[in-house]
């Protein structure tokens, strides 16, 4: 009788032995799924890949003078970005519901388009003084390429700005903002395209001078080089620290300018 008795006991403690252990693997492999795989009401977990939620999840903070929000990798690794927006082909990655300007955004294009497309950009070009220069004859340095399409008129402002110094004489430096191109041979356009106009700097044989000079001009189809134009009476040092700039802002002329106040 006793031995019968303690068969089953001993049946009963296997049994409940087999089920703890049933229900404890259970847990730990069900428990490790849903903690590996954070799915929609279950918690977020840094950093899976494999967080997937149904629904929206959506954060409302009442954070005053900061973000409620804030997503930080400081790595310098390439391609580092702090967020990564991915949607289907055709759909928006973002959206907002103000207006307000946001600081320091920087866009490549807008609406899909570059700024060249809504009739106004700028450019800008440089060359070493001395390279580009013969004494006693004008050259144009530090050029752009500006092509004007059929049908247009490009209204262009033009900023010349050189440092210069002498090989060792002294003498006089003449420069000015410069086209060449359609019906113009190289001309200065301060302010009108015609050689008459140009600024004068004096070059003393032992110490670098500069000078800044601008005008605009309209300019109908055509290819052109704007440069900025210099004729020095004596050779100019090839020092790579002494260089002239010419920067252009374009501006098409069938696009209306921004209002003024």
């Amino acid at each position: 009788m006793l031995r019968k008795v303690a068969s089953k006991v001993a049946w009963v403690g296997r049994t409940a032995s087999m089920v703890f252990g049933l229900a404890l693997v259970l847990a730990l492999v069900f428990g490790m799924a849903s903690t590996a795989f954070g799915i929609t009401g279950g918690n977020f977990i840094l950093g899976s890949l494999n967080n997937t939620a149904t629904a929206i999840t959506k954060l409302t903070g009442t954070v005053g003078g900061g973000p409620a929000l804030q997503v930080s990798n400081p790595s310098t690794a390439t391609g580092s970005t702090a967020l990564d927006l991915q949607v289907a082909t055709g759909k928006a990655p973002m959206k907002v519901n103000r207006t307000t300007k946001v600081t320091n955004l920087n866009s490549d294009l807008l609406d899909g388009k570059d700024s060249r497309t809504f009739g106004t950009f700028m450019a800008t070009s440089q060359s070493i003084t001395g390279d580009c220069t013969t004494a006693g004859t004008w050259k144009g340095c530090a050029s752009y390429s500006l092509k004007v399409p059929a049908g247009k008129v490009y209204r262009v402002t033009v900023w010349s700005s050189i440092n210069a110094r002498s090989d060792g004489s002294s003498g006089t430096l003449l420069y000015c903002p410069a086209v060449a191109g359609g019906s113009f041979g190289l001309s200065c356009i301060t302010p009108a395209p015609s050689f008459g106009r140009y600024d004068t700097l004096t070059l003393p044989s032992d110490a670098a001078v500069s000078g800044a000079s601008s005008g605009e001009i309209s300019l109908p189809a055509g290819s052109y080089n704007i440069s900025t134009a210099i004729n020095p009476s004596v050779g100019l040092s090839l020092d790579p620290s002494l260089n002239m700039h010419t920067t252009l802002m374009v501006q098409d002329s069938s696009v209306p300018l921004p209002p003024t106040e």
